[in-house]
């Protein structure tokens, strides 16, 4: 959707345009590559570390948070469970039907991984690996002043830091 600030009634049209796509895109049915097989229902997921695992993640995070080591944190399980769904048929509905603007899926020989995430740290265009890092990460300086100024912002931003405690 292209804005015009001088053409209020384009831009509504538009973006009702867009939202139908979208809507379409969405209610569709999806054509998955892979056979799925029949697999067990009513299977309940299996964690990496158990709830009290996971609420002593979160009872240690909090204790960082308190005494000031970090300001922010994720913490996070993982969860399995055996289905029948193949890995590329689960991504493709994850794909249509997730909020975050990033998926992705990767065959690691023995596994799949299949996730999304709201922030894109790298991506292939038009050949070339682009990668978009995320906290703690600046553009390098034309000079190497320019590079320890840019060096002590990030040393001096109590954000920053909490990021890589």
């Amino acid at each position: 959707c292209i804005i015009d600030k001088h053409n209020i009634e384009n831009n509504y049209r538009q973006a009702i345009d867009r939202i139908h796509q979208i809507r379409t895109r969405l209610t569709e049915s999806a054509t998955y590559p892979y056979l799925n097989k029949p697999g067990p229902l009513n299977q309940q997921a299996v964690t990496n570390v158990g709830v009290g695992g996971y609420q002593g993640f979160v009872r240690k995070l909090r204790e960082y948070i308190i005494d000031g080591y970090i300001i922010q944190a994720v913490p996070s399980q993982r969860l399995a469970r055996e289905t029948g769904i193949h890995p590329f048929n689960f991504f493709q509905t994850l794909r249509r039907v997730s909020s975050s603007r990033y998926t992705y899926y990767m065959e690691c020989g023995d596994f799949e991984v299949v996730g999304c995430s709201p922030e894109l740290l790298v991506k292939v265009e038009k050949g070339r690996v682009v990668t978009h890092p995320i906290a703690g990460t600046r553009k390098r300086g034309k000079t190497p002043q320019e590079d320890l100024a840019l060096e002590k912002e990030l040393i001096n931003d109590e954000k920053e830091r909490a990021e890589h405690v």
